[in-house]
């Protein structure tokens, strides 16, 4: 696959504050400050779902508001995909969602 040059647009401010939460939320969680029940609610609602009989792989579930995602958005998931998934392969779903 080639590498395709893209210009860097910043993060929307929502979107930047709910990366940090999340980063916080997961270091709490990691220095027992956080109850794992607690995070385990913060996680699902964030989109990151356990699969089952694994302790270290999740399924995440990305964001499509409206439905809409641009070209550049979807580039990246397929780099993000082909990284880190066992089989490269992602799920679209009709929910505007992947």
């Amino acid at each position: 696959m080639a590498v395709v040059e893209r210009k860097k647009i910043p993060l929307a401010p929502e979107v930047v504050e709910e990366i940090s939460r999340f980063s916080e939320n997961v270091k709490s969680m990691q220095g027992g400050t956080m109850d794992p029940n607690d995070f385990k609610k913060f996680r699902l609602n964030n989109g990151v779902y356990g699969i089952r009989n694994e302790t270290d792989r999740h399924m995440i579930r990305i964001k499509c508001p409206h439905g809409i995602i641009t070209a550049d958005q979807l580039d990246a998931v397929a780099e993000v995909t082909e990284k880190y998934t066992r089989l490269k392969l992602g799920h679209v779903t009709t929910r505007q969602a992947i």
